[in-house]
């Protein structure tokens, strides 16, 4: 776990500008995505009762009382989980925790104070970093009494509140940003993007792993089980002086094969970022070749009349396969030829090959 702490600060200052960071820690299920939302404005993290939604970093601009930070939303520390995603995002949330200027400790207020918050809570510590702990799904005065208990856990600052609600959020931000550091001077805030410019496609044909290339840092969590990544995640690149917004998408299958609410929720969400992209890159498989499900994506692309790449990843894999260039393509637009419009580049993720033709190609 020590080479993503280390790299902490580097990724919070790449994601998050000059701003302070303030994340939002602790186990699994308290709340933090729902009071990332009500925080950032904005319905961006993936809300569900069911235990782990949350896998990469979600950042997002916030203000209060003139003050401006990034507001940080990490998976739960899952002391425990064995699955290599979990741990995975554990790991991001204590490198982020390790960067943050404040840390909001999350806790559930009904299920009261558990031995996995109090070892979540003792990691936190460890960092140093200033922390206030919400006492969450406290919505009514009622239930102030039950969550007492909280104050037990030796941290000065406690606030209840209800992420779903609205209540005590004031009061929190008043607390944190008492902690932040002093402003830096002002520095001109960046325009809105010329471009965005998001990455969709199947499960597992390596969107996340592109996504960390053209970032430059291990930006999203990849691993090799499909569906890892959840939540739409955003980045501004800068490309010979213009500005790009790039989007990292769950994967999308067809509607027969989703299973469950977070799969549900995360298909909508991708979808959702077709209708606001300006240029869709369609990330495929090379060893599989364009398959109906591609094509099924290609078709939402043009009818919602936005600008479509499609990226051929994995070609390092399917050249010593001994497929080529000229064949891969001709095949392709034989089978599919109302995918002639969109020009077609070879990637491999892995080894870098062809990622720095991406950009170039969504701007033109």
């Amino acid at each position: 776990m020590g080479r993503g702490i280390k790299a902490s600060s580097e990724l919070l200052q790449a994601a998050a500008g000059e701003r302070p960071a303030v994340v939002l820690a602790g186990c699994v299920n308290a709340g933090k995505s729902t009071l990332f939302n009500r925080i950032s404005g904005r319905g961006r993290a993936i809300v569900s009762a069911i235990a782990g939604t949350t896998r990469d970093l979600n950042i997002a601009r916030a203000e209060h009382n003139d003050r401006e930070f990034a507001i940080v939303d990490s998976g739960g520390l899952e002391l425990y989980g064995r699955e290599p995603a979990t741990e995975r995002a554990m790991e991001e949330a204590l490198s982020a925790i390790a960067g943050a200027a404040v840390v909001i400790f999350v806790l559930d207020g009904r299920a009261g104070i558990t031995t996995g918050d109090r070892e979540a809570l003792t990691l936190i510590r460890q960092t140093g970093r200033p922390v206030v702990v919400a006492v969450n799904k406290i919505d009514n005065p009622r239930q102030d009494a039950a969550a007492a208990e909280a104050y037990a856990l030796g941290i000065e600052r406690v606030v209840y509140v209800s992420a779903a609600h609205g209540r005590g959020i004031g009061d929190l931000l008043d607390a944190v940003v008492e902690l932040l550091p002093p402003p830096v001077a002002a520095v001109a805030q960046p325009g809105e993007p010329e471009l965005r410019f998001a990455l969709i496609g199947r499960p597992n044909v390596g969107k996340s792993s592109l996504f960390n290339r053209l970032a430059g840092y291990e930006r999203t969590i990849v691993a090799d089980l499909p569906g890892t990544t959840r939540d739409p995640i955003d980045l501004m690149l800068e490309d010979h002086g213009r500005r790009l917004m790039l989007v990292d998408t769950a994967g999308i299958r067809r509607p027969t094969k989703v299973d469950g609410e977070l799969e549900h929720h995360a298909v909508g969400r991708a979808i959702e970022t077709i209708r606001r992209a300006d240029v869709l890159a369609m990330v495929i498989d090379a060893t599989e070749g364009l398959t109906d499900q591609d094509t099924r994506l290609a078709r939402l692309v043009e009818t919602n009349d936005r600008g479509l790449i499609i990226i051929c990843n994995k070609w390092d894999l399917a050249a010593a396969q001994g497929r080529r260039v000229p064949v891969f393509v001709r095949d392709s637009r034989e089978r599919y030829p109302f995918l002639d419009f969109a020009p077609m580049i070879f990637t491999s993720a892995i080894t870098g090959d062809g990622v720095k033709d991406l950009l170039p190609a969504a701007l033109r």
